[in-house]
C-alpha cells in the first residue's frame, strides 16, 4: 500500500549501529518505524510516497509497528538501483519538494504549522490579548460621601 510521510524523526540505535526513522503516515494513526534497509531509506522526508506493507509485532511489553516494502518489489529493486541511484532519486525528490515550497511560498500560499508548542503558544498569546484588554478598560469613578454608609 501507498502511504504520504507526515511526520518524521530520524535516530540511531547505537546498539545495532543502525539508523531509523520514526513517522506518521497518512491514513495510520500510530507511529510506523522505517529501518536503514529500506529502499530509497536516505530519500525519506516529510512529503514522500512510501510503498510499503505495515507489519505490527508484540515483542513482551513493546509492540514495535514497522513498514516493510512490498516483497515482489523488493527483489526487483536490490538488482536495479544501485546506492549512487538512489541518493540522485532522494535528492531529486527532496529538490522538488524545496520547489515546490518557494512556489508556493512566492504565491502566497504558506503552510500552516499545527504542532501542539505553536498551538500552545498562540492559545496563550491570544489569551494574553483579552487580559491586556480587560486591564485597559476605565471605569467611571464616583466620590462617596462617608456619611452616607449606613455602619
Amino acid at each position: 500500500m501507498k502511504y504520504i510521510i507526515n511526520e518524521l524523526v530520524k535516530r540511531h540505535i547505537e546498539k545495532l549501529n543502525k539508523d531509523v526513522v520514526d513517522v506518521k503516515l497518512d491514513g495510520v494513526n500510530e507511529k510506523v518505524t522505517i529501518w536503514q534497509d529500506f529502499p530509497e531509506f536516505i530519500a525519506l522526508g516529510v512529503g514522500s510516497e512510501v510503498e510499503g506493507d505495515i507489519v505490527t509485532k508484540v515483542n513482551g511489553n513493546f509492540t514495535n509497528i514497522t513498514l516493510y516494502p512490498p516483497k515482489e518489489q523488493v527483489k526487483q529493486e536490490v538488482k536495479a538501483i544501485d546506492p549512487l541511484t538512489a541518493i540522485v532519486n532522494g535528492l531529486t525528490r527532496r529538490i522538488i519538494v524545496v520547489e515546490e515550497y518557494i512556489e508556493n511560498h512566492k504565491n502566497g500560499k504558506i503552510p500552516s504549522d499545527f504542532s501542539a508548542e505553536k498551538v500552545d503558544a498562540r492559545v496563550k498569546e491570544l489569551d494574553s490579548k483579552k487580559v491586556a484588554k480587560v486591564e485597559t478598560i476605565e471605569y467611571p469613578t464616583e466620590e462617596i460621601n462617608p456619611e452616607d454608609i449606613p455602619f
